[in-house]
């Protein structure tokens, strides 16, 4: 895994709205590599797999039933543009969310004043190729952060890239 991107499966977990711990059997039974290294905050260390098994394994959860519905409503995958500094209102946080309300209110913990600016319906396998057409846009200055000076140009271009896929 290298100097690939790495993906946290604590993160995975909350994004398909699963626990850890069954997020990380199914790590081990799809056979995804894994590293426990550390995570950021203090000194605990996380479990880190690649950003392209991470994307396998949101689609796994995607198409299995109590992974892509909840009551018997089924979630909407969207892509999400979201400001969680607003006297920075041009750094943006990107990425998929099986359920963008409860992604939403998890920025509003570490950013109460974090806003939805838009959502793009769509598949959790467009993940990083809707990254990609941000990233050829705007600057990035983290793993799903980004400078967006024009928030229409970026927005046209995800939903151009979007009726170009399946």
């Amino acid at each position: 895994m290298g100097n690939h991107k790495m993906a946290m499966v604590s993160t995975v977990a909350e994004e398909v709205g699963r626990d850890r711990s069954s997020v990380l059997k199914t790590v081990k039974r799809m056979g995804l590599k894994s590293q426990l290294l550390h995570g950021g905050a203090g000194h605990q260390k996380s479990v880190f797999i690649s950003d392209e098994d991470a994307v396998s394994l949101k689609a796994h959860y995607a198409t299995t039933s109590k992974g892509n519905s909840e009551g018997g409503v089924t979630r909407q995958c969207v892509f999400y543009m979201v400001n969680i500094m607003p006297n920075q209102p041009d750094k943006v946080t990107c990425g998929v969310s099986l359920d963008i309300t409860r992604r939403l209110r998890e920025y509003k913990t570490a950013w109460p004043e974090a806003t939805l600016l838009e959502s793009f319906p769509c598949k959790i396998s467009h993940e990083v190729f809707l990254l990609d057409v941000v990233k050829g846009l705007c600057d990035q200055v983290g793993p799903e952060h980004f400078i967006i000076v024009n928030q229409k140009e970026v927005a046209e271009a995800i939903t151009k890239a979007l009726s170009c896929v399946v």
